[in-house]
């Protein structure tokens, strides 16, 4: 009996070896990713909810003179620059801003992007409050539970967190929010 490799059978030789191979390979990557998955898994950081702390340490005033009186009320803007729900924010924010004086509102912004671009960013929306930039973003976000912006919050004169908002403002919360710093709880428009 005499046995010929012909040009189909080499071809279907091969075809079976690569594919025994790429079986192996499928197996060992597979070990690979599991393992990598269970060391290097990082948590997931919990959103800011009210009752939570919040660090104004590591952000850097915008403009000179803005200083920022931890021991007081403040209403807490943290925005993007490139972020389009935070560019819908500045409406609600300068609405706030209006009310500022009048409900005694000590209002800060803080930018989770650079200087050279929350300076532009500034500018272009003619933001008028304190701006503060997060020296380290990262770091800010994950001791804040920043999980999203744009964020508002009202945070007390201890640094906790009393109520807390996610995106652009209603006009409900803005209300919610005039009546944080009012000391009632009636509506406002």
């Amino acid at each position: 009996m005499r046995f010929t490799i012909t040009g189909r059978t080499a071809y279907q030789a091969f075809i079976h070896i690569a594919l025994i191979v790429l079986g192996i390979e499928v197996v060992i990557l597979a070990n690979q990713n599991r393992h990598l998955k269970g060391v290097n898994q990082t948590p997931e950081i919990v959103a800011l909810k009210t009752g939570d702390s919040f660090s104004l340490s590591g952000i850097v005033a915008l403009g000179s003179g803005w200083q920022i009186d931890s021991t007081s009320k403040q209403l807490i803007c943290v925005f993007a620059t490139k972020c389009p729900f935070c560019q819908k924010a500045i409406a609600g924010w300068k609405r706030l801003d209006s009310l500022r004086v009048a409900r005694r509102i000590t209002m800060i912004g803080i930018s989770v992007d650079s200087v050279l671009e929350t300076r532009k960013f500034v500018a272009e929306n003619a933001i008028g409050w304190p701006i503060f930039v997060a020296g380290d973003p990262k770091e800010f976000k994950k001791m804040n539970h920043v999980t999203g912006v744009p964020l508002t919050a009202v945070r007390s004169g201890t640094g906790t967190v009393e109520q807390v908002w996610l995106g652009p403002l209603s006009p409900e919360n803005i209300s919610e929010v005039a009546s944080a710093f009012s000391g009632n709880n009636t509506k406002h428009p």
